[in-house]
Order: structure tokens, then C-alpha cells, then sequence
């Protein structure tokens, strides 16, 4: 699969078959907004690079803030059992 160029493509001139993964940050007009542009497969939106980085577990903070949501979640759901 192809390169994109360094500066990524136009996201209003993506066509179907380039990684629409976002390259802008905040408060960027619509006309200057950029994307990857790597070359993929039609059936897909990213490229793997990006689906990997889309899909990962996350920072070690993240997954602790899960886990916490995790336990949190069981406590509440054995109090209310133990309720009825």
C-alpha cells in the first residue's frame, strides 16, 4: 500500500480507498482539515496503523479508571441483590 503524502490529504478531497484517519486538532475550518490518506482497502475507513491506534488498550491510567468502573459496577449489583 502507498505512502501518503507527509501533510496527509484534504479530508474534503478523501476518496473512498484512503485512511480517514484525522490529522487537525481543535478550532481548524473545515477547508484545512487533513486526514491520512494512506492507501486501503474499500471496505475500510483507516489504514492499520490507525485502526491499531483506534483500538488499543489504552494508558496505563485508562484501563485503571476501567477497572475502577469495573468494581464499582459489581459492588452496585451485589447491593442490590442482597437488597431483595
Amino acid at each position: 500500500m502507498s505512502e501518503p503524502d507527509p501533510a496527509g490529504v484534504r479530508f474534503l478531497d478523501r476518496r473512498a480507498g484512503q485512511c480517514a484517519w484525522p490529522l487537525w486538532g481543535e478550532d481548524v475550518p473545515l477547508g484545512d482539515k487533513r486526514c491520512c490518506g494512506r492507501s486501503i482497502p474499500l471496505e475500510r475507513s483507516y489504514c492499520a496503523q490507525h485502526r491499531a491506534r483506534g483500538t488499543s488498550r489504552g494508558t496505563p491510567s485508562e484501563r485503571a479508571a476501567d477497572q475502577t468502573l469495573l468494581t464499582r459496577a459489581a459492588k452496585d449489583t451485589l447491593s442490590c441483590v442482597s437488597e431483595k
